[in-house]
């Protein structure tokens, strides 16, 4: 009877009572003194197989195993020695060849196999077992044969990727629907979960779901009953009771509290476990891994100081071919399912979202060969990119009151440098734009080396509006494809004069919302930019901002300036054009470096404006004041930051002489000669304008399409570049940095020069 299978010893109380109509009281009175349950391991071994031969009972599980099965081995009594393990193979699963070889072992010495476990979803790197071969084994060789076990599949981690097999659970499909990320190896170990013999899964893994609940699903429900105790005081109305509902009697824990089935049962009724559910959340991390596992052989291939190696298996045979989605966005490379790259995609990297990889340096070009130096290195970049965990979540009060409850919400502002990953952003708008009437602000902010003759003023043309119209929302879709949440200020018009005691103006546009406020951390900054011409232009964002305020942003404001015609100097002086006869600056004066803020003293602010933003933000940010660079405008045609130690900078404005102490040590892109993207009339941006382009993420950028040199210089520093154009961003004076205002970002306020 070892050797039978689980559905005949299962069957057999059945076939008595059905077959030979036994009394089931009878028999289950006679059956009971004999029961593994009641005898324990002891007494049924010395009475049934002394001198038998038999051995004892084993159950194999592979290395990868999670540390609950022999917890599990040694609550049940079978002894930590009667677990075998299995070793894995080159891919971190276990290994098929040693599985075969050890239940050929058992079988000869007479160990009947209670189990053979597969993991799907293992603890340290996310893999996938080979449930196929185990069932290919026990159906073809080893049931021809008369030996039979259980198979179970420990989903503990991955149950919740069956989610992407199917589209309706009414009527699932073993066919998933393309496109999958997951590989076809794994697709097909889910395929083969319904010949397992028992599943066990937990919500509280990749379901996300914060409750202590789990699921152990049979597929033949008669053998629950093989661990059923009864207990009079529940359920003795059994006639009323479905059979399934009745827990207690089957589950180790007897009796327990059904809030967390119940929360199980209503987020499942919100997010379905299916691919329009739980696939699309599983779908993106499962997406992130591989591309990450992508970049990790990138980095083993170009660098020449270190290695980062992913595991189970390096495969930097797969490179060239990823290398054809660079640039690429996530939603446009899914688009594209049958391309060779995608499907190269899929089947590299980890079975599923975890991914295990170790750095190793080198010493003039030979690997590091001592283990404990390697360890100790990983463990600095461990200690360095980690999060150190405190005791402030139970040193603190959670209970608030009414004046805590604005700022316990989410703000929606938190950005603290130029490259973490884009959540949110701000991009201008076109419509209605026009250049001002000539004043002292246009003469010394705008146009500093021409005559007034020469100064442009009224409408851009309608081609030049139109066009940039197509841009904008060119690139507010690519953003959108990123799943970057974009605002859009209200149009306004501009044709309108307003004036003040002091001066009279007309509007300009609301094309560059980098250039009037500031965000930084959980607040927005208004800046008082020492134009006229843009004096009311902060209030096409009012309602953002107020909404901002309502999730607990702080908002705040310069000291209005007065802008009267003595702030502005000689504009064809080389000295600074602007006094410090009162505060006056551009948001656009500024690069966040997390605790550091570099600010350009320019035509467009000046000393006075730096001092007071040093004021308003305390200890909290140091802000530097970058002197006699470049007296033009704002900062970003001089230096943008791609990622911390990167940056690209002007060779036309910066040379070593006057470059910034904190670049003083960064890697540095000389930017290129850029291409000359044209203009109408007389443009209110440089050639430079080129280099004026927007980071999505570290490894991410948005650059002008024409500017092909410069994509290759950030390609080199492995940055992906999506090329876009905005065709007369030398006519409006804005770049895709200057046409955008990043308000959230997934980083924190890093220290990254001291």
């Amino acid at each position: 009877m070892l050797n039978l299978s689980v559905d005949e010893i299962l069957n057999f109380s059945n076939r008595l009572l059905e077959d030979y109509n036994v009394d089931p009281g009878a028999f289950n009175a006679a059956l009971s003194p004999y029961s593994l349950q009641n005898m324990g391991f002891l007494d049924f071994a010395e009475k049934f197989l002394v001198g038998t031969g038999v051995k004892d009972a084993v159950v194999i599980v592979p290395a990868s195993k999670h540390y609950s099965l022999p917890k599990g081995a040694a609550i049940l009594g079978l002894g930590a020695s009667n677990m075998h393990t299995v070793p894995l193979d080159a891919y971190g699963r276990m290994d098929v060849v040693e599985l075969e070889a050890a239940i050929d072992e058992y079988i000869a010495t007479k160990h009947p196999i209670i189990s053979i476990v597969s993991v799907f979803g293992t603890t340290e790197e996310g893999n996938v077992d080979s449930l196929t071969e185990m069932v290919r084994l026990r159906d073809q060789k080893y049931r021809p044969a008369n030996v039979d076990f259980v198979l179970h599949a420990d989903c503990a981690w991955g149950g919740y990727f069956a989610s992407l097999l199917w589209d309706n659970l009414d009527d699932p499909e073993d066919t998933p629907l393309p496109p999958l990320p997951m590989s076809d190896y794994v697709i097909a170990q889910y395929q083969h979960l319904k010949h397992t013999d028992t599943i066990t899964v937990d919500p509280h893994k990749t379901g996300y779901l914060p409750y202590p609940a789990g699921a152990l699903c049979y597929r033949n429900m008669a053998m629950r009953s093989l661990i059923a105790f009864e207990a009079p005081y529940i359920n003795s109305d059994g006639a009323s009771t479905e059979e399934e509902l009745i827990l207690g009697t089957y589950g180790i824990e007897g009796s327990k509290p059904g809030a967390a089935a119940a929360g199980v049962y209503l987020s499942h009724a919100a997010i379905r476990p299916t691919r329009q559910g739980y696939g699309k959340i599983l779908g993106r991390t499962l997406y992130n891994c591989k591309v990450f596992h992508w970049k990790l052989l990138e980095y083993s291939e170009k660098e020449t100081d270190f290695v980062v190696v992913p595991t189970p298996k390096l495969e930097l045979e797969s490179i060239p071919l990823l290398q054809k989605l660079s640039g690429k966005t996530p939603q446009s490379i899914i688009n594209e399912s049958t391309d060779e790259a995608f499907d190269m995609l899929r089947q590299t990297g980890s079975d599923l979202n975890i991914l295990t990889y170790a750095f190793n340096y080198k010493v003039n070009g030979v690997l590091n060969q001592n283990l404990d130096e390697v360890n100790a290195f990983n463990k600095k970049i461990y200690d360095r990119s980690g999060v150190e965990p405190t005791l402030l979540i139970m040193n603190n009060s959670l209970t608030l009151n009414k004046t805590q409850e604005s700022t316990a919400k989410t703000c929606q502002v938190s950005v603290y440098d130029e490259w973490s990953p884009l959540e949110e952003v701000i991009v201008g708008v076109v419509e209605n734009a026009r250049l001002p009437q000539i004043d002292p602000s246009v003469r010394g902010v705008d146009f500093p080396e021409l005559a007034d003759d020469d100064i442009p003023t009224g409408k851009f043309s309608d081609r030049v509006i139109a066009e940039t119209q197509e841009d904008l929302a060119n690139l507010v879709a690519t953003l959108q494809e990123l799943d970057v949440k974009v605002r859009r200020p209200e149009i306004t018009n501009h044709s309108n004069h307003f004036s003040t005691p002091n001066w009279s103006s007309s509007g300009h546009y609301n094309y560059c919302p980098r250039d009037l406020f500031l965000a930084l951390g959980n607040q927005i900054i208004e800046t008082p930019s020492p134009s006229r011409s843009r004096y009311f232009e902060m209030d096409a964002y009012k309602k953002i901002f107020l909404e901002y305020f309502h999730s607990g942003s702080r908002w705040i404001a310069a000291p209005k300036p007065m802008l009267i015609d003595e702030l502005f100097t000689n504009p064809n002086s080389k000295k600074n054009g602007l006094l410090n006869s009162e505060i006056a600056f551009d948001a656009a004066n500024i690069l966040r470096l997390g605790k550091d803020i570099l600010y350009q003293v320019s035509d467009s602010g000046n000393q006075l404006g730096g001092q007071w933003l040093q004021s308003v933000l305390g200890n909290d940010y140091r802000v530097h004041q970058c002197i006699n660079v470049y007296l033009g405008k704002h900062i970003d045609t001089t230096f943008t930051v791609v990622r911390p130690g990167l940056v690209v900078i002007n060779p036309e404005r910066v040379n070593q002489d006057n470059l910034p102490t904190l670049f003083h040590d960064w890697d540095k892109i000389w930017c290129p000669e850029p291409v000359d993207i044209g203009y109408e009339g007389s443009p209110l941006s440089s050639i430079w304008i080129a280099m004026n382009f927007l980071m999505v993420n570290p490894e991410l950028a948005i650059v002008d399409q024409r500017q092909v040199s410069l994509i290759k210089e950030l390609e080199k520093r492995r940055v992906n570049v999506i090329g876009l154009q905005l065709r007369h961003a030398r006519t409006l004076g804005g770049g895709f940095h200057c046409v955008t205002n990043d308000v959230r970002r997934a980083g924190s306020r890093e220290d990254y020069f001291n």
